[in-house]
């Protein structure tokens, strides 16, 4: 008996009977958490599920709170009130007293996820609209104290890649040049295991503001990788990342992207660019930038009917 029948004998349609068009309508609509359980239903749920997240997409929010714990809360229930697996997420602090790294860290990794490659770091400035209110802000820390502490999180799902956080670890028995020779080599087997060539789409690095070699890390990773990697970072930050492990041990950290060469069929090719505004500190040949200010991240998706979509990922 179809939905149609069923409902003109007066009896409920059971949930088995619900068109795959309605379904999907309904399941676009649930927060991320409920929509994991969803996918989880049955197989056929699965698919309307993979159908909803079929492209690329990130979630973005900023809060101002002055608790620490209730602004984490906020952000997380913003960037997870709708559908979305994230495969990475990056959180911005500016603001707050104390070790704020490392107890914000803790908190947003328990909120996504220990699986779930997270890098949480200490920023001059954010540019987000609150979680809250929905109000914009530009708030900057780079110059001057300010009085206004935020948090920004971003989380994104890139289908048909991988991402992985990949250490520079800062041990002071190695000589400098090995140890970034580690860190490069690193990179290029988990792009080799993952896609087959041994450059990736792109690296996001993070360096310690203590770090003083940044500069050779970067001029390493531009003469090894291939031009088509994108590589965009902060060379003067403080950061904490998903393994407890690496704390106070890293003198960088990369958010590396890879192309899943086992990608799902009706995957299109993802491709990344810099977009650079004023006020950088390029370090390289282009893409290849180190950069200390602001940042934009395009990701363009191309799809299988040759139709382009871009996405924008603002980073710093």
């Amino acid at each position: 008996m179809t939905s149609q029948t069923l409902r003109q004998c007066g009896i409920a349609a059971p949930i088995d009977v619900i068109s795959e068009d309605l379904l999907q309508n309904i399941v676009a609509r649930l927060p991320a958490t409920s929509f994991a359980s969803a996918a989880c239903v049955s197989r056929s749920w699965k698919v309307v599920c993979d159908r909803v997240l079929s492209r690329p997409k990130f979630a973005s929010a900023c809060s101002l709170n002055r608790s620490l714990e209730n602004a984490v809360e906020e952000v997380v229930n913003k960037v997870l009130s709708k559908p979305i697996r994230p495969h990475f997420a990056i959180a911005s602090i500016g603001g707050y007293y104390g070790d704020v790294l490392r107890e914000a860290h803790h908190l947003i990794t328990a909120a996504l996820g220990t699986n779930i490659p997270v890098i949480t770091n200490h920023t001059c400035g954010i540019i987000e609209r609150n979680a809250t209110s929905h109000r914009s802000y530009d708030v900057e820390w780079y110059f001057r104290d300010h009085e206004i502490d935020a948090i920004m999180l971003i989380v994104g799902f890139l289908p048909g890649l991988k991402v992985t956080i990949l250490p520079l670890l800062n041990q002071i028995q190695e000589p400098e040049a090995l140890m970034i020779d580690e860190f490069v080599t690193d990179i290029r087997e988990f792009s080799t295991s993952v896609s087959g060539c041994n450059s990736p789409a792109a690296i996001i690095v993070f360096g310690d503001h203590y770090y003083s070699c940044m500069r050779d890390v970067i001029e390493k990773l531009d003469y090894a990788m291939s031009p088509e990697t994108v590589i965009v970072g902060d060379a003067l930050s403080k950061f904490r990342c998903t393994s407890d492990a690496e704390f106070g041990t890293s003198a960088a950290v990369a958010l590396v992207f890879a192309v899943d060469r086992n990608k799902p069929p009706g995957i299109g090719e993802t491709q990344f660019h810099a977009v650079l505004s004023s006020g950088l500190s390029p370090v390289g040949h282009t893409p290849h930038l180190l950069l200390r200010k602001l940042v934009f991240l395009l990701i363009l998706l191309q799809e299988e009917k040759g139709r382009l979509r871009i996405l924008m990922l603002k980073l710093f």
